[in-house]
């Protein structure tokens, strides 16, 4: 077994190390299991490729997402429900317990595993822009079988979690969490966020002794994405996007999107 520190953005990218995974051939990872407190839709976009390529060789891929305090958005969850792999949504219904774990498991069945536990989100800023640490614990098989045996068997109420808190990811539980308004589009989400982060007008607030440093973009999305993320926030007028809607748009890549959406620093 052997442990490494991953920090983003001084050394590397969460984002590409799991897409690189993903696609690794040697070895070829069968299973692979994300574990998140909130999720957005060009997360899930930029993941996308490598994801639905790990399932066409036949990965079983895992997705337990929560969406506690409004920070996960409908578009992300309708994105991830339109992957067609094992998602679970995790909420506790009583109040002030937040779903937070982070946890990225890619498992090549008899070979090796790699697990990354620290603080990235399946979010822009969680996979690429934000300042963030995990630790990264890698496992060869067969010697050291036993221990990730022990290791999974932890983990599993987070991997694999069930009873009254977990539930199925359908269409029919988003448009019940958005007519509820637990959870929010991305246009409010983003209305949120402007409205914290903009700078109250008063003279005597001292200008910041903070300064700025220039951290590399992630890829950005086509303008397709645009279309994508526009029409999925008319669920809250009863227009959403169906998982046939959904499966038949082109695949997203790089476009202007970025440049002109605030992102996302859960």
């Amino acid at each position: 077994m052997k442990t490494s520190v991953v920090l983003q953005p001084s050394n590397f990218e969460m984002g590409e190390i799991i897409k690189s995974l993903l696609l690794s051939q040697n070895p070829s990872y069968n299973k692979a299991w994300f574990v998140s407190a909130f999720a957005n839709a060009q997360a899930i976009q930029r993941m996308k490729p490598a994801i639905l390529e790990a399932k066409a060789r036949g990965a079983s891929i895992h997705l337990v997402v929560g969406f506690d305090v409004k920070s996960t958005s409908a578009e992300a969850l309708k994105r991830i429900h339109s992957l067609g792999v094992n998602s679970i949504l995790f909420h506790n219904a009583r109040g002030r317990h937040t779903f937070h774990p982070k946890i990225y498991l890619f498992e090549a069945t008899g070979k090796r595993a790699d697990v990354f536990m620290g603080s990235s989100n399946l979010t822009d800023g969680g996979l690429y822009t934000n300042y963030e640490a995990s630790t990264r614990i890698s496992f060869e098989f067969p010697s050291d079988s036993d221990e990730y045996a022990q290791f999974l068997t932890s983990l599993d109420v987070y991997l694999n979690p069930t009873g009254v808190t977990a539930q199925v990811l359908t269409s029919e539980l988003i448009e019940i969490l958005v007519k509820r308004g637990d959870v929010p589009t991305e246009k409010e989400i983003r209305k949120i966020h402007a409205k914290t982060s903009k700078p109250k007008k008063n003279a005597k607030i001292p200008k910041s002794p903070f300064g700025a440093e220039k951290i590399k973009r992630p890829p950005t999305l086509r303008k397709t994405a645009r279309r994508f993320l526009s029409a999925a926030t008319k669920a809250k007028t009863g227009n959403a996007i169906t998982p046939a809607r959904v499966s038949s748009m082109p695949n997203l890549g790089e476009s202007l999107w970025q440049k002109t959406a605030l992102p996302f620093l859960l």
